[in-house]
């Protein structure tokens, strides 16, 4: 009995995971402001806590089909005054936003819930959601003298 309870909670711990990918910071984003659609500040920055924000990116393209909006790019950027350098890190969580609808912030579970819409490949809208998790993320910016965090945040999909 106590294995096939010990198995029931394995199984449904793993399959409450799945589906979360690890993202690592990225390196090299330079982003033109000119380009910044929309910031969504998720957490402000306090004493001891890192600014959290969501930065919603022109992906830019052809000018040929003028009725056709091509999609934004996704990126959580986590940003701390320091007192000899300033911590600033990107990641890169979606490629294909169309248009955010909500944006939650649980703060004591450090999870961002995102709902937004993209389209398929024949322009149709679709509402999807995101989880972004970012727990270890913002406690290494509580501790870290760096510039750079070497934290990966979780990201978990959900496509309608």
């Amino acid at each position: 009995m106590k294995l096939i309870i010990l198995a029931s909670s394995l199984f449904f711990a793993a399959s409450a995971s799945a589906g979360v990918a690890d993202v690592s910071p990225t390196r090299d984003a330079s982003v033109s402001p000119a380009r910044v659609e929309k910031v969504y500040t998720v957490q402000s920055a306090k004493r001891d806590d890192a600014a959290l924000k969501l930065i919603q990116v022109d992906n830019g393209g052809s000018t040929d089909v003028s009725s056709v909006t091509l999609p934004s790019t996704l990126y959580v950027g986590i940003y701390k005054d320091g007192e000899e350098a300033d911590l600033d890190t990107n990641y890169e969580v979606a490629g294909d936003i169309y248009r955010i609808t909500s944006v939650k912030f649980e703060k004591k579970s450090s999870v961002v819930r995102v709902e937004f819409e993209r389209k398929n490949d024949r322009f149709e809208i679709r509402k999807s959601r995101m989880n972004i998790f970012v727990n270890e993320a913002l406690k290494e910016a509580k501790v870290d003298g760096g510039t750079i965090l070497e934290s990966t945040i979780g990201v978990q999909r959900i496509d309608d």
